[in-house]
């Protein structure tokens, strides 16, 4: 995406104190380029204000900063933190684009079925998806603003060890479509219990307003108890033929050690074929 400085005052609610050309943001001081704005991040062991010498160098637009250095020669958007600045901006550039958006979370299996999802949605064309693992508090925002605006849809995977976390980033991306692949004991440490979990991991369909869709598997028991919010529409998928979604076969071919599954759905059979073995992928390959 490319940003006015206009937009990133407006969007990080911070002062434009000095103009600058349109760009991209980055916020990687040794990937920098000619014509990027530098957000400068600051976290407990680093301060990217440091590297702002860097970011003059390499004739960046301007700096998205709580501070410059004297005489300035770049445009700057001065913010008081850095990161809610680069939340804000992310936020309002997704409610700027209208392209479908599917948010996925899970104990495990997101990112397996994120990237099965945007291979499902290239039918539409150009898909963007999370990149690596690009799906906390600061990965989810940098994927919304590095995201080409002329995609047909995006697929975004949110991650967390806490709560709230996972609230904080649907409010960011507000996908029309969620997805809970499953909840287990993971981050047991931060939470206590499985409940807790399934609470945490529930906040992606606590945000969720009417007209979105919620994805709800149903073989998963701590799925299939979180609270809807009304207005919502709901799709089930699982292993019994009363869910829309069904899951009629899956097995492991021991000669190819690929994994072959069968999904009965309302607009016909999808037979498919992944070049891995494990039935758990057939379970990522029906969320899709």
């Amino acid at each position: 995406m490319i940003f006015t400085d206009t937009e990133l005052s407006a969007w990080s609610e911070g002062e434009c104190v000095q103009r600058g050309p349109p760009g991209p943001i980055s916020t990687d001081s040794r990937r920098i380029r000619s014509g990027d704005w530098f957000l400068a991040l600051v976290g407990d062991r680093f301060d990217a204000h440091d590297f702002l010498p860097m970011a003059d160098a390499a004739g960046c637009a301007g700096i998205i900063a709580q501070h410059a250095p004297d005489d300035w020669p770049h445009g700057f958007v001065r913010v008081d933190d850095t990161l809610v600045a680069l939340q804000r901006i992310a936020q309002r550039a997704r409610l700027s684009l209208s392209m479908p958006v599917v948010g996925i979370t899970g104990s495990a299996g997101k990112t397996t079925t994120r990237a099965l999802t945007a291979l499902v949605l290239e039918a539409l064309g150009d898909i963007h998806q999370t990149a690596g693992n690009l799906n906390n508090h600061i990965g989810l925002p940098l994927s919304i603003v590095h995201a080409p605006v002329d995609s047909a849809a995006w697929v975004l995977e949110m991650g967390m060890n806490a709560f709230g976390e996972i609230d904080l980033l649907q409010r960011i991306s507000a996908p029309q479509v969620r997805v809970i692949t499953n909840i287990g004991a993971a981050h047991l440490e931060g939470l206590g219990s499985i409940s807790g979990v399934a609470k945490a991991k529930g906040e992606l369909f606590d945000g969720a307003r009417p007209g979105d869709i919620l994805c709800i598997n149903m073989d998963d028991s701590h799925v299939r108890s979180l609270p809807l919010p009304e207005g919502v529409r709901v799709i089930r998928y699982g292993s019994d033929p009363s869910y829309e979604i069904c899951l009629t076969d899956a097995q492991v071919d021991p000669s190819s050690l690929s994994t072959l599954f069968r999904i009965e759905t309302p607009h016909g059979v999808v037979r498919g074929r992944l070049e891995s073995p494990g039935l758990h992928l057939a379970s990522c390959a029906l969320a899709a």
